[in-house]
């Protein structure tokens, strides 16, 4: 798995939540979406050097892509936060959450992205990402893992269909 955090200098509007989503008033704007496998290069990179393919909550379970979430904070210095994966198990009674400590910038996009290492690690199914400042929820946003399919255009735009 690989987790890219950071912040990103990017000038993006605020997306509007799907309905099992939740946007704290602590966030001043935020975006959702997927990334490609080769925006990550060799190693970890910094956030403001990826871009959604497309911005959706809808992702291919397959080896190399990756989704995410940026948002800003509304508080001028940013806040420490905890990233928090809920996802379906990798293997049969495995772990179905990973948490990441990192900071949200109050002067820019900071960003989190999960990119699907292996193909035990594509899960298809029910995946959130949230952020929280202590036990404060700032945002919890739902993403479905599916199974590829034929012509799917965020695999074309990768290279991968």
């Amino acid at each position: 798995m690989t987790r890219l955090l950071g912040a990103a200098a990017l000038l993006l509007g605020a997306g509007a939540p799907a309905a099992a989503d939740e946007i704290s008033g602590q966030i001043s704007r935020w975006q959702a979406g997927v990334v490609c496998s080769s925006q990550f290069g060799n190693g970890a990179r910094p956030a403001d050097d990826i871009a959604f393919v497309a911005q959706t909550q809808v992702v291919p379970a397959v080896v190399g892509m990756g989704f995410g979430v940026r948002a800003q904070a509304q508080a001028p210095g940013g806040v420490a936060v905890t990233i928090v994966v809920d996802h379906p198990p990798f293997t049969p009674g495995g772990p179905t959450q990973h948490t990441y400590a990192t900071t949200m910038s109050g002067s820019a996009m900071s960003g989190f992205f999960y990119r699907f290492e292996d193909q035990q690690e594509a899960a298809v199914g029910a995946w959130r990402v949230s952020a929280l400042s202590g036990q404060t929820v700032l945002y919890s946003l739902d993403f479905d893992v599916v199974p590829p399919r034929a012509n799917d255009g965020l695999l074309a735009a990768c290279g991968a269909g």
